[in-house]
């Protein structure tokens, strides 16, 4: 399918329904230590624990890990579809705080990721480390969670740059030669590089400080 503002809007407010509006996957998360998962990935990181540690964490939650990364892999496929071109466009619009969606209550209109300053934003961080597991314990493709982490890592920057807020239209979209800056920046990343950003912020929260100039 070519992706669409209109199939993005759907993806967004249907994921958003289904991981942050369902009670029930709620509590799979909180028992597969989701919730804090960004705090996990940074403190084995900062004791140079990192990846083994952080495996064996969330190793005896294998099973939980299992659903939640199906679920993400159904709703894209089902929405988006499996060319990552209409995956990464879907990001880009979330990023820049362009799909407004009228069915979501004033005040939330805006499909963006959660908080709009640097102190508020965990939603990256945690989408990145939760990733980083599902990798780590093998779940599914990994070449397939390794472009949907790069992806992510590149609606970060985005957001990060635009800042977007919620208001009660879209909000404007960068202009065409910053939105390209931020994809040569961000899509060539090495993994290893990519997890480096993340290190970056105080604590597991928050806009990349650089989001044009990625340190190596």
């Amino acid at each position: 399918m070519a992706y669409t503002p209109e199939i993005g809007r759907r993806f967004w407010f249907e994921f958003d329904n289904a991981t942050q509006g369902d009670p029930e996957f709620g509590g799979l998360i909180d028992r597969a230590r989701g919730f804090d998962v960004q705090f996990d990935y940074e403190d084995t990181r900062g004791a140079g624990t990192y990846p083994a540690t952080f495996r064996d964490l969330f190793r005896p939650m294998r099973d939980d890990w299992i659903e939640i990364a199906k679920l993400q892999t159904d709703m894209i496929g089902d929405l988006l579809g499996n060319d990552f071109a209409d995956i990464q466009a879907a990001f880009e619009d979330f990023g820049q705080g362009t799909l407004f969606d009228a069915q979501r209550p004033p005040g939330n209109r805006i499909h963006m990721m959660d908080g709009q300053t640097g102190t508020q934003m965990i939603g990256y961080h945690r989408w990145h480390a939760s990733i980083r597991v599902v990798q780590l314990l093998a779940i599914g493709d990994n070449t397939w969670w390794e472009n949907l982490n790069r992806t992510l890592g590149l609606a970060w920057a985005i957001q990060s740059f635009a800042k977007p807020r919620q208001l009660n239209m879209a909000n404007p979209p960068l202009a065409a030669g910053d939105l390209q800056d931020l994809r040569t920046a961000w899509l060539p990343l090495a993994p290893e590089r990519r997890d480096r950003q993340y290190d970056l912020t105080e604590g597991s929260v928050g806009f990349h400080p650089s989001p044009k100039q990625p340190p190596a």
